[in-house]
């Protein structure tokens, strides 16, 4: 494992000053794409920080001399990166795409790549930018279109994965990126990404499992899978959530702990679906509210096991913010959406199930 530290730290450096020496606006905004497409964006949050800092400010000062120097595939690219990147951007940088459709069609209806840069562009269009969503449904079509006459081009899969999955809507770990590493195996000087790209999946696999066995253990622990009820549960489906969502090496306690309160909203809306009868979800309810055991004696056991389980994640993570932040949040999370309006949500859904199934009976028995 050292070993793969090594390679990291030294694929590391020389990313890293490709990224700050980079003087070609168009070459740090391919590098940063590639990189974020790649899942190793957070290797690298300062070194984008800077340079796309540096791009705005060059695109800002003379935006009709970059628009009119460079490709549909590069404008729409710079646009994305920077709108992505909190940078303010106007959507009249492709006012020079105003045409009729037909004019449009024929001019860009065979550059694939500048329609899925301009079409991923749109996507982060907003109120008021009719023109550019209307740009993004052009792509959308155009590139249907094209799908349908070339099937069988190397680049049909990648244009089809990014129609059904924008990348600013999916998660890069789990998207294809074949095309971009054969495009970085054809420009050899940028070969280190991949290869530092591959130490990294290798080092957050390592991760994963060992956070999947810490799940199950807390899981297991926990004691609600002797019930019969609950001996099915999969802790991995769960814990699939945090993982997508931070797949930064570094977040790794967050994982598994944002999987425990993931699981109990599980847990706890099968209570009210399945298990609990009326009484028992009042009672379930009033302990929430009163944020202790007393008063719930009559409740079967898995009950008990939750809530105290909802006890204990709650004042965990409010013990975490505590020593990280310096504040206390524990009487915000009690009254929080999950444990208030959440609950009471469901209690209002069982009773009027429960009504509605009385009225059901009453009439079979007229």
């Amino acid at each position: 494992m050292d070993v793969i530290y090594v390679k990291q730290a030294l694929k590391f450096k020389q990313v890293s000053k490709k990224l700050v020496t980079c003087e070609d606006p168009m070459e740090s905004f391919y590098l940063i794409d590639i990189i974020q497409r790649l899942g190793i964006e957070h290797y690298f949050a300062e070194e984008i920080k800077v340079a796309l800092e540096k791009q705005h400010l060059i695109l800002s000062g003379n935006s009709n001399d970059f628009v009119s120097s460079h490709t549909l595939y590069e404008v729409a690219l710079a646009f994305r990166l920077l709108r992505q990147g909190g940078y303010h951007v106007n959507s009249d940088l492709f006012d020079n795409l105003k045409c009729t459709q037909n004019t449009f069609r024929v001019k860009y209806g065979e550059d694939v790549k500048g329609l899925i840069s301009l079409y991923e562009a749109s996507q982060l269009s907003i109120e008021g930018e009719d023109d550019l969503k209307y740009l993004g449904y052009l792509c959308l079509e155009l590139l249907q279109e094209w799908l349908l006459r070339h099937h069988d081009h190397d680049e049909a899969r990648y244009v089809a994965n990014t129609l059904q999955c924008p990348i600013h809507y999916g998660l890069s770990r789990f998207m294809d990126k074949s095309i971009f590493v054969n495009d970085l195996k054809a420009k050899n000087e940028w070969n280190c990404l991949d290869e530092l790209a591959k130490i990294n999946s290798s080092i957050v696999k390592l991760m994963n499992q060992n956070e999947i066995i810490e799940v199950s253990k807390w899981w297991k622990d926990l004691g609600l899978v002797k019930d019969v009820k609950f001996e099915g549960y999969q802790p991995l489906k769960w814990y699939k959530w945090p993982m997508a969502c931070f797949t930064d090496p570094s977040f790794s306690n967050k994982r598994v702990e944002l999987t425990k309160p993931i699981s109990l909203v599980y847990v706890i809306d099968d209570i009210f679906d399945l298990h609990g009868t009326l009484d028992q979800l009042t009672l379930f309810t009033q302990a929430v509210n009163r944020w202790e055991m007393t008063g719930t004696t009559n409740l079967p056991n898995f009950m008990k096991i939750t809530l105290s389980a909802l006890y204990k994640v709650t004042n965990d993570f409010s013990e975490m913010i505590y020593k990280k932040h310096g504040f206390n949040p524990i009487d915000t999370l009690k009254k929080s959406v999950f444990q208030r309006k959440l609950l009471l949500s469901w209690m209002m859904n069982f009773q009027i199930s429960y009504i509605l199934w009385q009225k059901f009976f009453v009439s079979l028995m007229i």
